[in-house]
């Protein structure tokens, strides 16, 4: 039997869609005013949506925050492994990711502040999420850093430990951005994570 549709959409397209505005809705909201200030009524008035529907997509406000940030932090991913990709030379690949996550966390500064500060110490279940999130980002890291002739025979445990101190020294700076340091380009904080890793990085 063919599904009925309304519009030229399908009931699941419909669902999806309704999905993507409320979460963008989450986004604006929660990148702008704040997660404690945002509520599902605004939320849905955001996304021109009945109440109705946000609790056909998500039990409750922490899990639209969820969804958003998961959706941010994965964009972001995605324009570092593509970055990677483009790029034959380790230290060329290391530096282009360096920037690609640079360029793509702080081009939308809503999404910043979600992952940066609204999405952090919100309950147990979120933060398994990041810590999801974080540990991809540090499995990338190492294995670029593998590729380095330098690193290259280190053990897998060091080569984690370089990734961790990379991207926590990455996080710090954004996060220090976030925080008023704007009046520099946001390239900046490659060009200084360059200067202290890279006797490291050879």
């Amino acid at each position: 039997m063919t599904e009925r549709r309304y519009g030229g959409r399908t009931a699941d397209e419909r669902r999806a869609e309704r999905r993507v505005r409320l979460i963008d809705a989450g986004h604006e909201l929660f990148g702008t005013n704040g997660y404690p200030a945002s509520t599902i009524e605004g939320v849905c008035i955001e996304a021109s949506l009945n109440a109705r529907y946000f609790y056909e997509q998500f039990r409750h406000r922490e899990e639209l925050l969820r969804a958003v940030y998961s959706r941010q932090a994965w964009h972001v991913l995605d324009a570092v492994r593509v970055a990677l990709e483009s790029e034959l030379d380790p230290r060329c690949r290391l530096e282009a990711g360096l920037s690609a996550f640079v360029e793509a966390m702080l081009m939308d500064e809503r999404g910043t502040r979600i992952v940066y500060m609204e999405a952090v110490g919100v309950s147990p279940a979120l933060e398994q999420e990041r810590r999801r999130v974080n540990e991809e980002y540090v499995a990338v890291l190492s294995r670029e850093a593998a590729r380095l002739e330098r690193l290259a025979f280190l053990p897998d445990e060091d080569l984690r430990a370089i990734a961790v101190a990379l991207m926590g020294a990455t996080d710090a700076l954004v996060a220090d951005w976030l925080a008023g340091e704007r009046q520099r380009d946001s390239s900046w904080i490659v060009e200084t994570l360059l200067t202290i890793f890279g006797p490291t990085l050879g």
